[in-house]
């Protein structure tokens, strides 16, 4: 069973690597381990099955009863312009959907930039395909959330969860502008799909989604921010800054307990609580590549029924959900200074992502 081959692998690694005892021990990353190689062999197995861009496109486009009965006076030309702005909505929202998806559209851009200058030297007609809306495409397990975040990107959802939408994908610090109100009923939107959908394996959904949005681990954090803002134990501004650090962590309900035993530490421990976080993050890492490179050598035959029916236990919301609530455990304004603080750190990281690119060469993408 593959679920074996991952606890030798993190218990030997672990014995190799590790002085003294992580405070949320070696199974947070058993568990973390498994889900992580079993759900990337999932997609990998989907990865023959891509839809363009121009594909999904093409699936979800329709001309309104009016758009149609101006057809017969404007002709095909107002319909192809139309089909032209729907396609390319499609594909800036691809392009800006996450900071990866950001990153990827800037180094087809400077190779594009390149190629350009290339051709312009040797004389060549700069005329062709965009490079920066060529691979682009969506995988079967990347469908349902896609369409879901693009029906709220048209318009289809309610206007707040359309604003809210945008702050979060935004380049230039929204988050603090949105309330902890419509922080959560945006995630609702988004979980209550999940629990409606096929999905054969909801749980990898849910831990997307909660990675990303960091719902549940923003609680915590909110809550550890309030105790120690009562304490008076530091600048109020280090322990935000701390705490951001947990909602790096992958472990779902795990990370929340590195935000629940913050409020408790003393100045020595604090420094130990922080070097543990690059710790476990770097000793995660190195047990994925090691399990994953088992799992490649076996070509995926070890993994038995009793594993699938694990993993379909991983990650599920009960397993990391908390009832920590606005008013009663944190504050509005702690919320916003949270979020002041990501927008900080995501605009900082961009910014100087940018730099990098344009600075430097660019490989082929």
């Amino acid at each position: 069973m593959f679920s074996e081959v991952v606890e030798h692998t993190v218990e030997k690694l672990a014995r190799e690597m590790v002085h003294g005892i992580f405070h949320i021990g070696v199974d947070a990353v058993k568990r973390y381990v498994l889900f992580w190689c079993m759900a990337n062999y999932l997609q990998e197995q989907q990865m023959s099955e891509r839809m363009s861009i121009e594909q999904y496109a093409s699936s979800t486009f329709s001309l309104t009863t009016e758009e149609r009965n101006k057809l017969t006076k404007d002709g095909v030309e107002k319909a192809d312009r139309l089909w032209k702005a729907y396609y390319e909505r499609k594909l800036d929202h691809y392009n800006s959907i996450n900071l990866e998806k950001k990153v990827a559209l800037l180094l087809r851009q400077k190779q594009e930039t390149q190629l350009r200058l290339i051709k312009k030297a040797k004389n060549e007609n700069l005329e062709g395909n965009a490079k920066r809306f060529q691979g682009l495409s969506l995988f079967p397990y990347q469908l349902e959330e896609f369409a879901v975040l693009d029906g709220i990107k048209e318009g289809q959802a309610a206007q707040e969860i359309g604003r809210t939408y945008k702050r979060i994908v935004s380049n230039k610090g929204y988050l603090q502008k949105m309330t902890f109100k419509e922080y959560r009923e945006f995630v609702a939107l988004l979980k209550d799909e999940i629990d409606q959908s096929q999905d054969p394996y909801k749980n990898v959904r849910y831990y997307k989604l909660e990675k990303r949005l960091g719902f549940e681990a923003v609680k915590a954090v909110l809550k550890a921010i309030k105790d120690c803002r009562e304490q008076n134990k530091w600048p109020v501004e280090i322990v935000v800054r701390d705490l951001t650090y947990v909602l790096r962590l992958p472990f779902l309900s795990e990370r929340q307990q590195y935000a629940e035993v913050y409020p408790e530490l003393n100045w020595e421990e604090r420094n130990r609580w922080g070097l543990e976080l690059l710790g476990i993050l770097t000793f995660t890492e190195t047990c994925i590549l090691a399990a994953q490179q088992r799992l490649t050598e076996f070509n995926g035959n070890v993994l038995h029924p009793k594993d699938w029916e694990m993993f379909a236990t991983l990650y599920l919301p009960e397993t990391f959900k908390n009832d920590y609530k606005q008013r009663k455990d944190f504050q509005a304004e702690d919320f916003t200074l949270l979020m002041a603080d990501l927008d900080k750190q995501n605009t900082e990281a961009f910014a100087k992502i940018k730099q990098l690119i344009q600075k430097s060469g660019t490989p082929p993408v």
